[in-house]
């Protein structure tokens, strides 16, 4: 229930998610990509986003998010730290690794560690994307390390219109050996290209088909 009223929330933005998102879903549009090093020149962390508790009459920092990149201004490390409270020492729980761009500076997989109590960094869960040709999202799927390697958790699937407005947002998730149905959205777009109205939709598992779940209309 909470994770269909934020997706709710959250898709009267998906149109700034296809064209305004963050570095995580869209690359950089650089010319002379072939002879950008993408392994080299990663530049030092900064500061990127700081999130606080009220604690003792005062706001407090609990934990942070830095950001890297490289000379072709694609992230290449992001690191989140965290701070108990009442301290004053940041300690690292998570960071993500192993960046791959394609020629066109889209994001197709990323790596992210944790850190246990020996302070030994363990592969925690990895992020695989797909792109079409306007760097538009159209999968991204995220996988759990298993002893035996990689294994699949959930996907997010998205469709686009000609002006690449998100149309349809699918969230599955692993029955192993299948993807399993939980929700969807449908989006409508006036013909500026302004958001118009979403329908949600879950998937009921005895019928194997779709229920009705909401529908917001912008007046």
């Amino acid at each position: 229930m909470k994770q269909l009223l934020f997706l709710l929330t959250l898709f009267m933005s998906l149109n700034s998610f296809s064209q305004k998102t963050t570095n995580l879903f869209k690359p950089f549009n650089l010319s002379n990509s072939s002879s950008l090093n993408k392994t080299a020149n990663v530049l030092n962390l900064k500061d990127s986003s700081h999130y606080s508790h009220w604690y003792n009459n005062a706001w407090f920092f609990s934990n942070k998010e830095m950001y890297g990149y490289n000379a072709a201004e694609e992230e290449h490390k992001d690191v989140l730290l965290y701070i108990s409270f009442g301290g004053s020492v940041w300690d690292t729980v998570h960071r993500s690794i192993n960046y791959v761009y394609n020629g066109n500076h889209d994001l197709l997989e990323k790596v992210t560690e944790a850190q246990n109590g020996n302070g030994d960094w363990y592969s925690e869960d990895k992020l695989i994307q797909t792109f079409d040709a306007n760097h538009n999202v159209l999968t991204s799927t995220t996988q759990t390390s298993i002893t035996a390697g990689w294994e699949n958790v959930n996907r997010q699937i998205c469709t686009y219109d000609a002006n690449n407005n998100v149309l349809t947002y699918l969230y599955q998730s692993w029955g192993s050996p299948f993807w399993e149905n939980s929700y969807s959205i449908t989006a409508t777009y006036n013909a500026n290209n302004e958001y118009t109205s979403n329908e949600a939709k879950t998937w009921n598992t005895s019928s194997n088909s779709w229920v009705n779940y909401s529908r917001l209309t912008n007046m």
